[in-house]
């Protein structure tokens, strides 16, 4: 099928060396991805993703602090993008839609 890939993998290992500590990773590949029929650009490069984070619970404040980091090894990743068939003249996003970067994100949720 076009816009897809004939291989994901995803692996995900949780480490909790304390029970209101846990550490999470998450690896995600990709293969190539294959064109529509009439789309002569060139298939899009499979990749390698990997997601890192850390959750703290104080329990005694009902508050959990995570924070992480997301695309550690900033791969560029791209969406790929269809030939659209929207419009009379056939038009396309030209380097397919780029996924953010490297991200390092942070949250603190209180439950209540």
């Amino acid at each position: 099928m076009p816009l897809q890939t004939d291989f994901i993998l995803n692996a995900r290992i949780i480490y909790t060396p304390f029970k209101f500590v846990n550490f999470s990773t998450h690896y995600q590949y990709v293969g190539n991805r294959s064109r529509e029929i009439e789309d002569t650009r060139h298939e899009l490069t499979g990749y390698h993703k990997l997601n890192v984070s850390l959750m703290i619970h104080a329990v005694k404040i009902n508050t959990k602090f995570r924070m992480g980091i997301d695309n550690v090894l900033n791969e560029d990743i791209r969406i790929p993008t269809s030939i659209s068939n929207l419009y009379p003249v056939k038009a396309t996003y030209p380097g397919d839609f780029p996924a953010p970067g490297r991200m390092m994100w942070f949250k603190i949720i209180y439950e209540y």
